[in-house]
């Protein structure tokens, strides 16, 4: 006697129903990946035979509210990214000293004195950036990876633009300038398989205005006139920035890339960015994992760089300071909102002499 198809169709919907439990209960996923990328200047002929490909490897926690990524794009030092839901962090420790090169450099175009390194390696600096979608606006060792295992949640949200990734993007006055066209996995998480970014005119104009505003009103003036100035020569649609995934796997019904590959064309029109991008990607592996931990650590001394904090009249963006605790400190604290007030007042002090 043949068994009722029925019992085929309970037993796939219980499956179905016991794998959307498990997914709701790990809430997040860890993933290890090696990338390697090259850059060379595209307005130099013979670049890309001389350049050096450079390999960095990084562990990601993900999931739909709260990312971590670990990498080691910095040459000496540790460095670590996490959004909590609300604010972006950055750390990163010094763990060994920079080369005889290095140091020649730093010595000659730095203004102040270096910290030896014995006393660097003891110290933990932190930025913390107030954030409402959960974009890291960070390097390429930390951007890549977002794109590719943590920016399902961002693409949802509505009116949202992705951003140039091989760059540093808060100092990237063109980093909003490009619209694109995405394709997601079909799943609750919806990572990216492909995209591309093309350049916008109009976009250029409002990027420019967004990341000039809170210079101060002078100073802030004249850079964004003279970037708007080069709208002109732009030519609208160009194809800028390319990601595809080539090969995936399914964990807990989510998508992930196994393989992926992206490249960047140069942007002669901004300031030291005629660099031409390209790299790969490759995932090691992948597991459940536990919420993103928090990256302070009251063992070190800690130095946060707190960009929650904004005067307009000064231009002054961040407030300064020693924290021994574990927590996210709170900016209505009165001890640091009487340093940050203490900071912009000598601020105002020298603008009014410049004057």
């Amino acid at each position: 006697m043949k068994r009722p198809l029925i019992d085929g169709s309970i037993r796939y919907a219980t499956l179905i129903f016991l794998l959307s439990i498990r997914l709701a209960l790990a809430q997040y996923v860890e993933i290890t990946a090696d990338i390697e990328s090259i850059a060379y200047r595209s307005d130099q002929a013979g670049a890309e035979s001389k350049a050096i490909p450079r390999k960095f490897s990084i562990r990601c926690i993900t999931g739909n509210d709260r990312w971590r990524i670990e990498n080691d794009w910095s040459q000496n030092g540790l460095n670590k990214w996490l959004f909590d839901g609300t604010n972006i962090y950055e750390s990163l420790q010094v763990i060994k000293p920079p080369d005889d090169e290095m140091e020649d450099h730093l010595k000659g175009t730095l203004r102040f004195a270096t910290v030896p390194f014995e006393q660097s390696r003891s110290n933990l600096t932190i930025n913390i950036w107030p954030t409402q979608d959960g974009h890291p606006l960070g390097d390429v060792g930390v951007n890549i990876p977002w794109l590719a295992f943590c920016s399902g949640p961002y693409l949802k949200r509505e009116g949202r633009l992705i951003s140039l990734p091989c760059e540093i993007l808060r100092h990237t006055p063109d980093r909003y300038a490009y619209t694109d066209k995405t394709e997601t996995f079909p799943d609750a998480f919806g990572l990216p398989g492909s995209v591309d970014l093309f350049l916008s005119k109009s976009l250029y104009l409002s990027s420019v205005d967004d990341f000039y505003k809170n210079w101060g009103s002078n100073r802030g003036a004249r850079y964004s006139d003279w970037m708007k100035n080069a709208v002109t020569n732009l030519e609208e649609g160009v194809l800028t920035f390319h990601y595809a995934v080539t090969a995936t796997t399914n964990f807990l019904n989510w998508t992930f890339p196994l393989r992926f590959e992206f490249f960047q064309n140069g942007r002669a029109f901004i300031q030291n960015g005629s660099w031409n991008w390209r790299g790969t990607g490759t995932l090691k592996s992948i597991r459940e994992g536990a919420e993103p931990e928090s990256l302070f650590n009251s063992a070190m001394q800690q130095t946060i760089v707190d960009w929650r904090f904004h005067d307009e009249t000064t231009g002054v963006d961040a407030n300064t300071y020693q924290w021994t605790n574990i927590f996210t400190p709170q900016t209505n604290d009165p001890a640091l909102e009487e340093k940050f007030r203490n900071h912009v007042e000598k601020i105002r002090r020298r603008l009014d002499k410049e004057k």
